[in-house]
């Protein structure tokens, strides 16, 4: 793949006109040269979207599974392995110390007990935890499976808005085709997405 930076005016010159109808290449005639970081980007998107790994916790199986056309691992876990990573978490210090900056940041808590507060945080420090050891950049899981049958105390919903404020993926139900579009905006964008 190639990207050219073509200042306007030098478009029209044979060999580029040849070049630029060579399959993966484009050529951006601008006299924008912050633009060729967009370009650059769009193609590093497209290396990101193939070598990214998502956990899906869900099922009783670990299999990986390609997404295509986008070429992302898919690397189902059972959805027990996200209990068994919050049981490791329980009263640790660093989650503490994320329900500490969400309670000193919040400008006003309504519902949540400093109990539902820590609860969240151990769930962020859980889906790190296991992205890391399954060496995933993000993750889906069916969360509200897990609430309902009381195998986890709250949802994971900050955690994973934590995730994608990190560039990361956090998204709700193992929805693969929400996890995709999540990474595809994290890494054109730069920003997180929303679900």
């Amino acid at each position: 793949p190639m990207v050219v930076f073509s200042p306007m005016g030098t478009t029209f010159t044979a060999q580029l006109q040849k070049a630029s109808r060579a399959p993966g290449v484009f050529v951006g005639s601008t006299q924008d040269v912050d633009w060729l970081t967009a370009g650059l980007r769009m193609h590093r998107t497209i290396w990101d979207m193939k070598n990214a790994r998502i956990a899906i916790a869900a099922g009783t199986k670990t299999e990986d599974k390609v997404m295509e056309p986008t070429g992302t691992t898919l690397h189902y876990v059972p959805r027990e392995r996200f209990v068994e990573e919050l049981a490791k978490v329980q009263e640790c210090a660093e989650a503490r110390a994320v329900a500490d900056y969400y309670t000193r940041e919040a400008r006003k808590i309504v519902e949540p007990s400093k109990d539902d507060i820590l609860n969240a945080a151990e769930n962020y420090i859980a889906c790190k935890n296991l992205m890391e050891a399954e060496k995933c950049q993000g993750i889906s899981m069916d969360c509200l499976g897990l609430v309902g049958s009381r195998k986890i105390p709250c949802p994971p919903c900050i955690g994973f808005s934590r995730l994608l404020d990190e560039g990361l993926v956090g998204c709700c139900e193992a929805d693969v085709t929400a996890a995709i579009s999540l990474l595809l905006t994290a890494r054109l964008c730069e920003r997180p997405g929303f679900m």
